[in-house]
């Protein structure tokens, strides 16, 4: 299994050069990535699992930590 929650499922680093050459060399690669409309193709032995994209938010805004203030106020 091969999965990516930040690459579309057409990055070449990961699709081309990982899952797709893997699958050719006769392994089974499941491989879950973002959806992108590209076209796609059937390849044997590649399962593909397409994940809608999410929204993207600042990182302040996915981290929550309690702010201290070591100065009197």
């Amino acid at each position: 299994m091969m999965a990516s929650s930040v690459h579309v499922w057409s990055d070449t680093r990961i699709y081309f050069k990982e899952a797709r050459t893997l699958a050719e060399q006769g392994l089974e690669v499941d491989f879950y990535a973002i959806d992108y409309p590209s076209e796609k193709v059937d390849v044997q032995n590649l399962t593909m699992h397409y994940m809608k994209p999410q929204k993207k938010t600042s990182p302040l805004c996915t981290l929550a930590l309690p702010l201290q203030r070591n100065d009197p106020v």
